[in-house]
């Protein structure tokens, strides 16, 4: 069948292409749209032997917040009651 090919085809391309380590930076905004977070990201992809399973692996490595956790909070309240 067509799909049950386009399928294997799928998978075997992952395993081919992906399967390594992809470094990122994350950023987090307040739903006014002003940044508050960013982190690096690290994500690793790992398959066994016989290519019938995947292992991820996250690491997130965090700077200080850039704005306090008190702003944050007071940003919030602030949505919630509008």
């Amino acid at each position: 069948m067509i799909i049950t090919d386009l399928r294997e085809k799928n998978w075997n391309n992952f395993f081919a292409h992906h399967l390594q380590d992809w470094q990122g930076v994350c950023t987090k905004y307040s739903p006014q749209g002003k940044m508050f977070e960013y982190f690096e990201s690290l994500r690793s992809f790992r398959g066994n032997q016989e290519q019938t399973q995947v292992i991820q692996n996250n690491e997130y490595k965090y700077p200080e917040l850039l704005i306090s956790v008190d702003e944050l909070i007071f940003e919030a309240v602030i949505v919630i009651f509008i």
